[in-house]
């Protein structure tokens, strides 16, 4: 369902300063969307590297924290944003195994990359340089 050549789906998701924001498909013209965790080392490893090449400031990144063992959702994702100097737009509902992400995109491995155009995803993939 969502994979290349079909729309990316509207979603509705906070900063994690508390603003709601609604991403529109045609608002989407030439993004990557990442799907991490702060929980997720392999996420962080791989973003953090790619945040040093400066690759990443205007990416999408979608978060999946909200998992009942995190004592600190919010406060997780915030450091972990701040840790790994991670620029771009940041979005989550912070429901953890239960996110909208996870259902509406079918994630069922982490980090997952989308290459959008025109709304439409190009690219699905797990690995940054396979974009």
């Amino acid at each position: 369902k969502f994979q290349p050549g079909h729309p990316f789906p509207e979603l509705k998701l906070e900063t994690p300063e508390g603003q709601s924001v609604h991403i529109k498909r045609m608002s989407l013209e030439n993004r990557v969307i990442a799907v991490w965790a702060s929980w997720c080392s392999g996420c962080r490893n791989e973003l953090r590297a790619t945040a040093a090449k400066g690759k990443s400031e205007d990416w999408i990144y979608l978060s999946i924290d909200g998992l009942p063992q995190q004592r600190s959702p919010l406060g997780e994702w915030y450091e972990a944003i701040v840790t790994d100097d991670l620029g771009g737009q940041h979005l989550s509902d912070l429901g953890g195994s239960r996110s909208i992400i996870i259902e509406t995109l079918g994630v069922q491995e982490m980090p997952l990359y989308f290459k959008v155009e025109n709304g439409i995803i190009t690219k699905r993939v797990v690995r940054v340089e396979d974009l």
